[in-house]
């Protein structure tokens, strides 16, 4: 299995370096992204330019020409298409653009329209030049740092510059006589010849292609070829040809594509990867009915005493080392990917018999048994894994298996755990010993058995306590304080996450209510809540919400909603419709667990979030306990996540701030909010009024409350 080259860190730097413009647009063509490189070839900064439409800017004369060849991009998005116009600087000069504009609506990771700009203008003037003098022309492309051809109709090279010495380290004019398709890419050569020889048919007509050119010292390079009809021009008398190494731009688009399906604690694949590959694996069995692939899911023994025992930090070492090994398991066809958390998932591809699913399964048990060192501690742990082949319902579609595969991993656990389980349709069947929970947890709605808990948010530069995050908590009357880990994928499995959202929407703005009449220093206390990604699926969300803001006498202001990632990817047309109607009445909108292996930046371009909360396990790792150092890459990380968002105007909460040296860090990098155990574990509500009453605003140091 492939895995991505370099670290998110270096995928953003290239991406923020680049000397091209690398934009995003939406259907209609408004920009939703720009690279900072815009500034300093258009004087436009990304914001001024950000929410505008891009044909504002386009030069009259080209204008048709721009919007035909947008349309293109839209009608065939499996094509690249490149075009070149006048673009309008912040001087209200004109420079020239070469852009190529690469649809990726479809694509869940990026969903818009990308569009790579050069800035071509010296190129243009130089065009304009070789047809005043020859003389000029010399002159211009001797000095070019794109490689200048030219080629007789047949393709042999009567001139080549010096860049062509630079570039593929051939002297200048050394290939004079030597046809061009010499060093051009075997698979290349028909492409070539279409786009460019094909030129001789009509004077002064000009196009681009993408080639391969072998260098000197037979390595292949990528070039962007330009090729200008100019056979019957005296002072020419051939092809043109400008070719641009291009190969920095492909490594940025690769780069960029990878920094979406990237998990960054492992290295390893995340969901949104993962379940692409799966849906190729649904579409070749499509076509041939004997192929079988199969998955397994994999969930760490003992991983929450690991943690909470040894830290936080042993554990993410935990997770590293874990796939390590299971990348050890598979081939390189297979994939790995991890889910969240402890969560793992393999896409065991072309199999043909079980048996071979067994042997993956019971080498991952013997493997992962072997002793872990964290931090010079030797730590066990082990393995419950569920199966599911794709031969046991040829009808299944993608989501189905992913279901049986955890159905069986659910059945692991319960037979005892560090052990594996095939599923089988009476697995499936057995699965109905929910209703029993279902039961009860419908019985604790209409008792006192639900709690909702309150965990304040706080302002890091000022200790002003500006929300509450409502909690929910079960507590039941015969197993005490059960997870909501436990009880809510279980509520949105049958339905009662409905009845469960909606009480805790009712009872947190009821607090809320109260909250404000404590004095006129709390009357812009809010209060956020968690929605599902089941409840933010209900279309009576809406009317819910409104409801409960009308009962409570509350401002839609004061109302925060919190939603993951991953619900985002669920439904991502309908998450933009319903967030356009939440912020017209004002509700702010926070991205929860920000950061943790899906799309995050095309979200934050997608969706106007009001704030991300980063996850815990980046801000676990930007102190090390017990030594007072910070871990680099995770505080770079934290840093450029929150300055990511500031310039987008989001604000950021740090989750699980446990330690006066991580509340120094994020205030150093400015984090704006935070909340955690070093303010305040989560509160009951009479222990909630009691802290608002007596919270006094600390010190800029910010003491902690926690004790």
């Amino acid at each position: 299995m492939i895995q991505p080259p370099v670290s998110d860190i270096v995928f953003r730097t290239l991406i923020q370096h680049s000397t091209d413009i690398i934009t995003i647009l939406d259907v209609n063509g408004i920009i939703l992204y720009e690279s900072p490189s815009v500034k300093d070839i258009t004087g436009f900064t990304p914001d001024e330019l950000e929410n505008q439409s891009v044909f504002q800017f386009i030069h009259p004369g080209d204008l048709n020409a721009v919007i035909e060849d947008f349309q293109s991009v839209l009608k065939y998005p499996d094509k690249t298409h490149t075009s070149e116009f006048r673009f309008m600087t912040k001087s209200g000069d004109w420079c020239y653009l070469e852009v190529v504009g690469t649809n990726l609506l479809e694509d869940p990771n990026i969903q818009g329209i990308v569009i790579n700009s050069r800035n071509i203008s010296d190129r243009k003037a130089f065009e304009r030049a070789l047809a005043e003098s020859e003389a000029k022309f010399r002159s211009l492309i001797e000095h070019s740092t794109d490689i200048i051809l030219i080629v007789s109709k047949n393709g042999n090279i009567f001139y080549s510059n010096q860049s062509l010495n630079s570039i593929l380290g051939y002297a200048e004019n050394s290939l004079n006589s030597i046809k061009i398709q010499e060093l051009i890419h075997p698979q290349d050569l028909d492409l070539f010849n279409e786009n460019i020889l094909n030129l001789n048919r009509h004077h002064g007509s000009s196009r681009i292609t993408e080639i391969r050119l072998k260098s000197k010292k037979n390595s292949w390079n990528i070039f962007e070829i330009t090729g200008i009809n100019l056979i019957h021009d005296s002072s020419v008398s051939g092809i043109l040809i400008n070719a641009r190494d291009v190969n920095q731009r492909k490594l940025d688009e690769r780069k960029l594509q990878f920094l979406a399906w990237k998990d960054p604690l492992t290295t390893l694949f995340n969901r949104s990867f993962f379940s692409q590959s799966l849906e190729n694996q649904f579409g070749i069995r499509k076509r041939d009915k004997s192929y079988i692939f199969a998955l397994i899911f994999l969930d760490l023994d003992r991983f929450k005493l690991i943690n909470d025992s040894w830290g936080h930090a042993a554990g993410d070492q935990l997770l590293q080392q874990v796939a390590q090994r299971l990348q050890q398991c598979v081939r390189p066809s297979d994939t790995i990917a991890r889910f969240g958390g402890d969560e793992f998932a393999l896409l065991l591809t072309n199999i043909s018999k079980i048996e071979q699913v067994i042997q993956v399964a019971e080498r991952i048990s013997r493997i992962l048994s072997q002793p872990f060192s964290l931090e010079g501690r030797e730590v066990y742990t082990s393995a419950s894994m569920g199966i599911a082949l794709s031969t046991i319902d040829s009808q299944k579609n993608p989501e189905e298996l992913l279901r049986d595969a955890d159905t069986a991993l659910y059945r692991a656990k319960e037979n005892g755990r560090t052990r594996y389980e095939i599923f089988d349709a009476e697995m499936h069947q057995q699965a109905v010993n929910f209703l029993k929970m279902e039961t009860e947890l419908t019985r604790a709605i209409g008792s006192e058995q639900l709690e909702v808990h309150y965990q304040p948010i706080i302002s890091i530069s000022t200790g002003e306590l500006r929300g509450m995050e409502a909690l929910l908590r079960w507590k039941h009357p015969h197993q005490g304080l059960i997870s909501p880990s436990f009880f809510i994928p279980i509520a949105e499995e049958t339905g009662l996450i409905n009845a469960l959202s909606w009480w805790v929407l009712q009872t947190a703005t009821k607090q809320l209510t109260r909250w404000h009449t404590l004095g006129e220093k709390y009357a812009d206390l809010y209060v956020s809540i968690n929605i599902s990604a089941r409840q933010f699926r209900r279309p009576e969300l809406m009317t819910e919400i409104l409801q409960s803001i009308q009962e409570n006498h509350i401002s839609p202001t004061h109302l925060c909603l919190e939603i993951t990632e991953s619900t985002l990817m669920q439904s991502p047309d309908n998450a933009a419709t319903l967030f356009s109607r939440l912020k017209d009445i004002g509700i702010k909108i926070f991205m929860d667990d920000f950061g943790t292996g899906y799309s995050s930046l095309s979200y934050l371009q997608r969706f106007p979030v009001d704030a991300i909360k980063i996850d815990r396990s980046f801000i676990s790792h930007i102190h090390q306990a017990g030594t007072g150092a910070s871990s680099s890459s995770d505080t770079e990380i934290v840093r450029a996540i929150v300055t990511l968002v500031r310039n987008l105007g989001i604000y950021a909460i740090a989750e699980g701030i446990e330690q006066q040296n991580q509340l120094d860090l994020l205030k150093d990098i400015g984090c704006e909010f935070g909340q955690g155990f070093w303010f305040s574990k989560p509160l009951n509500a009479d222990q909630t009024h009691e802290f608002i009453c007596n919270y006094v605003f600390p010190s800029l140091g910010l003491e902690s409350t926690h004790s």
